[in-house]
């Protein structure tokens, strides 16, 4: 590690207030730890940083500006909460529990719980991953570019797309697909089945019908 040091600084924009590098026993290669708290500005007004020169590690710092606080591991910064109030996540992070937004309390039966506004109803589905709640209208939105799809997709051991539904910009139509089959589009003036299909009840159509192929009616 680097030779061990303490300085202070007095003088005015003097590049160390309070510094201390290589304190504690170093257990392998070039192990250190540095302390450092400085008056400028520009500089950390409270540095702590505990790294391996391959750079893993973790980093804590204040400088009264940018970033109120952040750890760091290596190169990049893994927890943010800047000047702004804003928290940042950088990196994939694991979650045990459930996750509360707008909440400190989510509902048991979800793993994800997004609040605006109290619903009324305390809990969610038991077969629930997401909840999401407001004491108004609410719901999910899909934004993509005009040419491509949003949808839903399902899975399971087999097939990792077993059935999906979506809305397909490009030809501004809905398609349901069931057992990695198109069954059904529907734009704004076309309804089209696909395949051989059974309606049980009253179908009721209103307007002109074209039919390709058999049309089988059982009473």
């Amino acid at each position: 590690g680097p030779e061990s040091k303490l300085a202070i600084k007095g003088t005015s924009g003097a590049a160390d207030l309070f510094s201390i590098s290589d304190i504690g026993v170093p257990t392998s290669g070039g192990e250190y730890g540095v302390a450092m708290i400085k008056t400028n500005s520009t500089e950390y007004a409270l540095n702590i940083t505990a790294y391996h020169t391959n750079g893993k590690g973790v980093r804590i710092s204040n400088d009264g500006g940018a970033s109120s606080f952040l750890v760091a591991h290596g190169s990049g910064t893994k927890f943010e909460v800047n000047g702004d109030g804003n928290t940042v996540v950088t990196g994939n992070q694991t979650i045990s529990g459930t996750l509360g937004v707008g909440t400190t309390s989510p509902t048991g039966n979800a793993f994800v719980h997004i609040k605006k506004g109290a619903s009324g109803q305390a809990s969610a589905s038991n077969n629930t991953e997401l909840t999401i709640e407001n004491d108004n209208n609410t719901g999910i939105q899909f934004l993509t570019p005009n040419n491509k799809v949003a949808g839903i997709w399902f899975g399971d051991p087999e097939q990792k797309e077993k059935a999906k539904f979506y809305y397909s910009h490009g030809s501004d139509s809905y398609l349901w697909n069931a057992a990695q089959t198109d069954v059904m589009t529907l734009s704004s003036t076309t309804l089209a089945l696909t395949g051989n299909q059974t309606i049980s009840g009253t179908l009721e159509v209103t307007g002109v019908t074209t039919l390709n192929g058999n049309l089988t009616m059982m009473s």
